[in-house]
């Protein structure tokens, strides 16, 4: 895959901070992830009947994933740490 700036292009920019973001490390705000949440359910939407590519169906089963971790932090009003 290409860089983040690559990437960026095809994806909305509500998501720049989970790109920019490293995955073991730090941390998204409450408000990072309110704003994410939109944009990544409607992803999860648009693949939701594509189960034939099984490398696609693991990117929507992590982005499911991800969106059940971040609403919990909203619930409970906490940053999502990554670690």
């Amino acid at each position: 895959m290409g860089s983040v700036e690559t990437v960026r292009g095809a994806v909305s920019i509500t998501l720049a901070p989970l790109l920019d973001h490293p995955d073991d490390v730090g941390s998204l705000t409450t408000a990072q992830c309110a704003a994410m949440l939109p944009r990544l359910e409607a992803i999860i939407d648009q693949h939701h009947h594509e189960d034939s590519d099984p490398v696609l169906q693991r990117r929507v089963d992590d982005t499911r994933q991800l969106v059940t971790v971040m609403k919990y932090c909203l619930d409970r009003g906490v940053e999502l740490l990554f670690g």
